[in-house]
């Protein structure tokens, strides 16, 4: 506030992010900002240093440029630097470097002692079911969220699929475990997750990770992915390198139902395949959006009797939670070709339309070529010729003035003339 008081600056709002690394540009903080410079509200932004801005080199230059075609100024109070100002372009991509560097450093030496906890057996946020005692480090189990993993078991070995759970847990209004994770631990959803994910329904993803945590057994097995921060690349780590600790926590669930239980996993994954290696994907997955909750739509093959196989796209809310949170959007594919190749064909007949428009010039422009290259000619030569008439005029007129120089001080001087 003194730093813009001081400089006449009027502030008209803040944006910030907590906990969130600098190493991306996907923060709530920073579309805010993207909102009022499409608004053409902002004229700068003040800042304490360049990295509160972003560490990413990469993405905080292209980031700068944005602002800069809209004509907004990163202000950087303590460092002295306005992207404005061309003379502070070499700090400012100097900054950028030392901030980028600075992060992938600590990144690296945060992920070397994460090892080294996980190597001892090292649990950060345990599953639904489970409480991590922040000041003990104990881990202790929550009963009443006890009982919805035991029922899922259950429910499963009693012939219930993944998605058959998820419909009854959402009918009964049993939250998924990120609304018992934000209530324990006060731990929120991303910013970039759809609307529908605030309602904590649950999936069938959701039921199958429940089912295939050896966790419920007792067992922690650490590093089992590998996720880098920067790049956010998710790799599985292979079992040989993965640090397993029997015995880590109380079970909620014997070893034996949940060996069984995976057999079962294993055996419907092998007698009821859902997809075969080598297939295309369809072409229109993860490109289209429900209009009302915002979320993606996924493709579903339809085929009734003897008619031909048709592929449709409906409402990944719909689909996986019920009608209930989203209604039936659905479109067939073909109408989605339909409406893809009109709107190529008016691409195509715009492109046309401007190509001959710029033939017509170019043809407008060759046929009177002559005539104004004619004229740049006769335009030229009068500018020599003017050009040496005024050199001959300056060089006469100095040799005046030094002739007449040269007569005033060889002249003799005034006598005067008596009358007597």
């Amino acid at each position: 506030m003194e730093y813009a008081n001081a400089n006449h600056h009027e502030i008209i709002g803040e944006s910030f992010d907590d906990n969130v690394s600098g190493m991306h540009f996907n923060r709530e903080g920073i579309n805010k900002i993207y909102e009022q410079v499409e608004q053409d509200t902002i004229e700068a932004i003040i800042v304490k240093d360049m990295s509160r801005l972003g560490r990413h080199k990469t993405q905080t230059a292209l980031f700068i440029d944005y602002l800069r075609e809209h004509d907004v100024r990163v202000l950087s109070v303590t460092e002295n630097l306005d992207t404005s100002n061309e003379d502070d372009d070499l700090i400012i991509g100097f900054k950028g470097l030392f901030n980028d560097m600075y992060a992938r450093d600590i990144s690296k030496k945060v992920r070397a002692g994460m090892v080294q906890k996980q190597k001892k057996g090292f649990v950060m946020i345990p599953p639904l079911g489970y409480f991590k005692d922040k000041n003990t480090n104990q881990i202790i189990v929550v009963e009443e969220h006890a009982r919805i993993v035991r029922r899922i078991f259950d429910m499963y070995l009693e012939g219930y699929g993944f998605s058959a759970i998820a419909r009854i847990f959402n009918e009964e209004g049993i939250k998924s475990p990120a609304f018992y994770q934000k209530q324990l631990l006060g731990k929120n959803l991303g910013c970039n997750k759809p609307k529908i994910g605030f309602k904590f329904l649950w999936d069938n993803t959701g039921v199958k990770r429940i089912l295939q945590n050896d966790f419920y057994i007792g067992t922690l097995t650490c590093h089992k992915t590998y996720n880098n921060k920067i790049t956010h690349i998710r790799k599985d780590v292979p079992k040989e390198e993965q640090f397993v600790h029997e015995n880590f926590v109380t079970p909620i669930i014997s070893k034996e139902k949940f060996e069984l239980v995976q057999k079962l996993i294993e055996q419907k994954k092998n007698n009821n395949v859902r997809a075969s290696a080598g297939n295309p994907c369809h072409r229109y997955t993860g490109l289209l959006e429900c209009g009302d909750c915002g979320s993606t739509f996924v493709a579903i093959k339809r085929q009734w009797r003897n008619k031909p196989l048709r592929i449709e796209y409906a409402c990944n809310a719909y689909h996986r939670y019920g009608k209930e949170n989203c209604t039936a959007h659905r479109i067939n594919e073909s109408e989605i070709d339909e409406l893809v190749y009109k709107e190529i064909l008016n691409i195509r007949d715009q492109a046309e339309a401007i190509y001959q428009s710029i033939d017509n010039d170019v043809q407008k422009w060759m046929k009177q070529k002559s005539t104004f290259n004619g004229r740049i000619e006769h335009l030229k030569t009068e500018l020599s010729q003017r050009r040496q008439t005024r050199k001959r005029f300056f060089s006469n007129a100095y040799v005046t003035k030094n002739t007449l120089r040269s007569i005033t001080k060889c002249s003799p001087p005034a006598r005067k003339i008596s009358n007597g």
